[in-house]
C-alpha cells in the first residue's frame, strides 16, 4: 500500500465510521420502535383460551411476558415482516461500523509499521 493512499484512508475513514455509526443509531432505534409496537400489541391481541372457550387478552405477568416473546420470536424469525427486515437491517449497519473500524486499525498499524522501516533505514 502505498504512502497516498494510507494517507486517504486515514483520513476518510474517520468520516465513513462516523457516518455508518448514525446509521446504525437510526437502523437501532427504528428496531427498538417496532419491537415497541409489537410487543404493545401482543398485549391486547387476543391469544389465550378463556373459560368460556373464547380467545382472550393475556390477564397476568406471566402470560403478558409469553405473548410478548412469542409475538416477537414469530416475526423475527420471518424477515419478511417488518421486525425481521429492521433486525436485518441494524446487523448489517453494526457490521459495517464494524468493518470500518478494523480497516481504520489496519491503516493505522499499517502507517506505525512503516514510519518504523523509514526510522530503522534511516539509522543505518
Amino acid at each position: 500500500m502505498d504512502t497516498q493512499n494510507l494517507m486517504t484512508l486515514l483520513t476518510v475513514l474517520p468520516e465513513q465510521i462516523e457516518a455508518a455509526s448514525l446509521a446504525r443509531e437510526e437502523a437501532a432505534n427504528a428496531y427498538a420502535a417496532e419491537r415497541a409496537r409489537v410487543a404493545s400489541a401482543a398485549l391486547s391481541a387476543a391469544t389465550f383460551a378463556g373459560k368460556d372457550g373464547q380467545l382472550r387478552a393475556a390477564a397476568n405477568d406471566t402470560e403478558r411476558k409469553l405473548a410478548i416473546e412469542r409475538a416477537l420470536a414469530e416475526r423475527l424469525s420471518d424477515k419478511r415482516t417488518t421486525l425481521g427486515k429492521l433486525a436485518h437491517k441494524k446487523r448489517r449497519a453494526e457490521r459495517r461500523v464494524e468493518r470500518l473500524r478494523n480497516q481504520f486499525l489496519a491503516a493505522q498499524l499499517v502507517t506505525k509499521l512503516t514510519l518504523a522501516e523509514l526510522r530503522e533505514r534511516s539509522l543505518s
